[in-house]
């Protein structure tokens, strides 16, 4: 069951976590943060927005998951966390950079298709800093800070670190977080036709790790769910549409690499899942009301018996339609 509390204690624990931030994390006001503004739209041209989450074996299902992504004409890539597996990287030339990230996805760069990136849960273990520097030497790896923004004209997106509010010894590092986040949704509601959050934890799900625990989930319902149009996140090993919370569409795309799990009873409602290695896609276009919606598919590589992988078939689509940014 999607965690839930009642208005008082909501507001006690609300308050509590405020405060603990505010008192551990001032120090950390002026951490570097960006909003990314994009030259074209992503309404021109059918761009493809391909989204996969926990890649970073660097085995053979995440290359099969590499290599089938060269079929689908993508614009960009989004790696919702777990970029690099077991314990992230120790700095910026860390050889597991290369084996498990740049050779895999060599066929995007080499064709300047731009990666963006949120850091996991396995990328916090070691030294999750080197990410920024990582993306200062490679400049198709976008990742200018832990979160960032893009505003791409009337489609924003809200890139997250949700280990932050995962993990008791981050919480420190919450309130910059959380105070960025408001700026940066009050900055563009007036323009922002289709919001987007990408972080690493999902929201509820159907997977092996379940729903969210209750400070993230105190996270996500004060900020996100209901104010936004839909949030993509990883972190379970599986493909889902989670349904909708407060018409914030949500999506789990965390089959790219990391070993499958067994799902759970399903997610209050929850219109799919499935354990099988694949991605998502996300198309943008517009209806006859001339709103923005997004045309979404989920594929899953078909095994061949032999270990390896024959095609790739859609188990999944649907539709959401745009509200911007708007109050819960």
């Amino acid at each position: 069951m999607t965690y839930t509390m009642n208005k008082a204690a909501k507001l006690f624990l609300h308050t509590f976590t405020l405060l603990l931030q505010i008192a551990w994390g001032t120090a950390n006001l002026s951490a570097k943060t960006s909003t990314v503004e994009q030259s074209a739209s992503l309404l021109d041209d059918g761009r493809i927005i391909c989204v996969i989450g926990d890649s970073g074996t660097g085995d053979n299902n995440a290359l099969a998951v590499a290599h089938a992504l060269e079929s689908m004409n993508c614009s960009q890539i989004r790696i919702l966390g777990d970029i690099i597996y077991p314990s992230g990287i120790e700095s910026a030339e860390d050889p597991l950079l290369q084996r498990n990230l740049l050779g895999p996805y060599q066929y995007f760069i080499d064709r300047d298709i731009p990666i963006f990136i949120v850091l996991g849960n396995h990328d916090h273990k070691q030294n999750s800093e080197a990410w920024i520097e990582v993306a200062k030497q490679h400049p198709l790896l976008k990742f200018p800070n832990y979160y960032y923004a893009e505003d791409w004209g009337e489609i924003c997106f809200f890139n997250l670190d949700s280990s932050f509010y995962e993990k008791i010894y981050f919480a420190h590092k919450r309130y910059a977080q959380t105070r960025w986040l408001r700026k940066a949704l009050d900055t563009v509601k007036n323009s922002c036709k289709f919001s987007i959050a990408t972080g690493h934890h999902p929201y509820r799900s159907s997977g092996g790790h379940g729903n969210a625990s209750w400070q993230l989930s105190l996270f996500f319902e004060e900020e996100l769910i209901g104010k936004i149009d839909m949030y993509l996140s990883g972190h379970d090993h599986h493909l889902s549409d989670e349904g909708t919370a407060g018409g914030t569409r949500l999506l789990i795309s965390g089959a790219a690499g990391a070993h499958k799990y067994d799902l759970k009873e399903a997610s209050e409602d929850k219109q799919f899942a499935i354990s099988e290695y694949g991605f998502l896609i996300i198309q943008f276009s517009r209806d006859q009301q001339n709103d923005i919606v997004a045309r979404y598919k989920f594929y899953s590589l078909i095994p061949d018996g032999k270990g390896g992988y024959t095609d790739l078939k859609e188990v999944w689509s649907g539709l959401k339609k745009g509200q911007g940014i708007r109050n819960n």
